[in-house]
């Protein structure tokens, strides 16, 4: 169970990995 559950969290971190970056890049305007 923890296996699915460290798939799960991978798949959503690497979904917002770039919207991270994103927001990252806007605030250092």
């Amino acid at each position: 169970s923890q296996n699915t559950t460290f798939k799960i969290y991978r798949k959503a971190y690497q979904k917002s990995l770039p919207l991270l970056r994103a927001v990252r890049r806007w605030v250092k305007k």
